[in-house]
């Protein structure tokens, strides 16, 4: 029996218990600021990096002291290695205006009991909005531009593997967001159009949490447009080719715009993802290609595949 790892997550109903979540942010902030320094030490007395496990004994018993749980702790010294190794410099030091972030390296620092997660003795409770299927491995409580709290975790849970029989290729575009080889089209819900003149309106009134709102909302439902768009098309198929195109790439101002606005990139994740987790084959190929790709099924041009294995 295969398994995969997923993320959920959950919004925390942080009326009461956000100003908690927010002192735990700043313990953290402490924790990645200390990371910093050590590095910034290193580097002006010639030595090498501190690595992940040379940060954790380092700040061994620091958890007790900022009212984290140890796993906390350790998990912000790993993400600071690999942020630091990632981009080759140290990373920003965090502060106010830095969104906040609990993460937890071991399921051991949470439990959930129902509607409610269990960290350091304390309830939060969240809108279960889907069932905990599986084994919890890692998570985060996380903060968004809006200041909600939300609880993120990673799941190990059993493959699909209701793979479709049916092939298709699909031809990302402007005025439709996408034309399938078999003639079909989904139209472009063009989201920010939609809320374009409110958006203007709030930025002229300088009324930011109005206009973060109406950004919030923007993206929102094109998250949920593509998810289930991508949904569909992943349980019909068993092999999607879809053209390899940028947004940054088009020749105009205004197509860029309305590229971004069909986000052709979110959608190829949430294909990417879906694929993943149903087992399907899923590549990229150039847009002149993505119609014909029967004719091209045995030239992999050293572009990403996922097979499915039924």
């Amino acid at each position: 029996m295969a398994l995969m790892i997923l993320t959920y997550r959950y919004r925390i109903k942080d009326a009461t218990s956000g100003k908690r979540l927010a002192a735990l942010a700043r313990a953290v902030n402490r924790v990645w600021n200390y990371c910093g320094e050590i590095q910034e030490t290193s580097r002006r007395h010639n030595k090498p990096w501190p690595s992940a496990f040379d940060l954790i004994k380092l700040t061994t018993g620091s958890s007790t002291l900022l009212g984290l749980h140890s796993d906390t702790v350790n998990a912000v010294c790993r993400q600071f290695a690999v942020s630091r190794d990632a981009a080759k410099r140290r990373p920003r030091w965090r502060g106010k205006k830095s969104l906040g972030w609990i993460p937890f390296a071991a399921a051991r620092a949470i439990k959930i009991d129902g509607d409610t997660v269990i960290y350091l003795k304390r309830h939060y409770r969240f809108w279960n909005s889907r069932a905990v299927d599986g084994k919890i491995k890692c998570g985060s409580f996380a903060q968004d531009a809006r200041g909600r709290w939300y609880l993120n975790v990673q799941l190990e849970v059993v493959e699909k593997q209701d793979c479709g029989a049916s092939e298709v290729g699909i031809d990302l575009g402007l005025r439709s967001l996408a034309t399938l080889s078999d003639g079909r089209k989904i139209e472009n819900p063009k989201q920010f159009q939609k809320y374009e003149a409110a958006l203007a309106t709030a930025q002229r009134a300088r009324n930011k949490k109005r206009a973060q709102t109406i950004h919030a909302k923007i993206a929102n439902a094109r998250k949920d447009f593509l998810h289930k768009q991508s949904m569909a098309l992943v349980q019909e198929n068993k092999l999607i080719v879809v053209g390899n195109v940028k947004a940054t790439t088009l020749p105009y101002r205004t197509q860029r715009k309305s590229a971004l606005d069909a986000s052709w990139a979110r959608s190829d994740v949430h294909r990417s993802r879906r694929a993943i987790e149903f087992r399907k084959l899923f590549c990229v190929w150039c847009t002149q290609r993505a119609r014909r790709h029967e004719s091209f099924a045995n030239k992999r041009m050293g572009l990403r595949w996922l097979w499915c294995s039924t």
